[in-house]
């Protein structure tokens, strides 16, 4: 039985924020259509999964899985400690290092589905939420991400759980100090989603016309989660923050395209590259040791340059 919801002012009308319909319950066939589907979805991304990994960043990612390091790009900045410590919770699974990945998309696909659903369900009866799902579950680029050894279903994921979270806040259903840990969370799993998605964030809160009090709280519990991943991944970085501010110091300089740093098993650095990308090698010697590549010269010439 549906019961009328609570009417809520905001900037855009008692309409928007307090929805047409308040609880809707949920009935045996609801919830036996949605596990056929989300069944459905897992099982035609694990049966067409290649058996290797994607690309560049999927390699850093397994070699993450038992030895984070930011810095040697295991994986590639910011880290996303969140999705990490995801597929290290699925680390035992047997089908080799495409499995954890596997594993957590259909998680988080599962997810992704869920929420929008969620977000139909209180405006659009049972029906709509579930016909929305099945378009989404079966957009080409979804789907294929959803099989390969990628981040990229956790994007999806962390976006449309900003967007959900930002509708609950307008709605007044969500707490802004939950809001705060969900979107922490969020940036957790994927930090560049969460950034584009901080602007409707932002209006859901002013939408949802929050007092003063409850913005100091939701800031708060950000903060406080957002610090607890930081400083788990800040360890590794520390004892680097200096060699790596030489680095750059030298770049500038010499006016050099590019500089490279080398110590045991480090990753290269790129000053060109925003993202840090570039070929994996190991160094000789231990220590740490610049080496400056002038534009245009042969990354394997004797000739280049090195700082001891």
């Amino acid at each position: 039985m549906e019961t009328a919801s609570p009417s809520v002012k905001g900037p855009l009308g008692a309409g928007w924020t307090a929805p047409r319909s308040g609880a809707l319950s949920t009935t045996t066939a609801e919830v036996l259509a949605w596990g056929v589907l989300l069944a459905a979805v897992t099982a035609s991304r694990i049966l067409v999964a290649p058996d290797v990994l994607y690309d560049w960043d999927s390699a850093n990612y397994a070699l993450a899985i038992t030895d984070f390091d930011v810095y040697e790009h295991q994986p590639h900045p910011p880290g996303n400690p969140v999705f990490m410590a995801m597929l290290w919770a699925f680390r035992w699974l047997p089908g080799g290092p495409t499995a954890p990945f596997l594993a957590v998309n259909a998680l988080l696909g599962a997810g992704t589905l869920l929420l929008l659903g969620a977000m139909v369900r209180r405006d659009g009866g049972r029906v709509l939420p579930w016909v929305v799902a099945l378009l989404f579950a079966v957009c080409p680029p979804f789907w294929y991400q959803g099989a390969v050894a990628s981040a990229y279903v956790a994007e999806c994921f962390t976006s449309v759980l900003v967007a959900a979270t930002a509708l609950g806040v307008a709605r007044r259903r969500v707490p802004l100090w939950l809001a705060g840990v969900l979107f922490a969370l969020a940036l957790g799993i994927r930090p560049n989603s969460v950034l584009s998605m901080g602007p409707l964030a932002l209006l859901g809160v002013w939408m949802g016309r929050a007092s003063r009090a409850e913005v100091a709280r939701g800031l708060a519990a950000f903060v406080a989660v957002t610090l607890l991943w930081v400083i788990l991944e800040a360890h590794p970085l520390t004892s680097r923050v200096a060699s790596l501010a030489l680095l750059l110091a030298v770049a500038l300089v010499a006016g050099c395209s590019d500089v490279y740093c080398e110590t045991g098993d480090t990753a290269i650095i790129d000053t060109t590259d925003t993202a840090y990308q570039g070929a994996r090698r190991r160094a000789p010697d231990a220590g740490w040791r610049l080496r400056v590549v002038r534009p245009g010269q042969d990354l394997s010439s004797p000739k280049s340059e090195y700082g001891e």
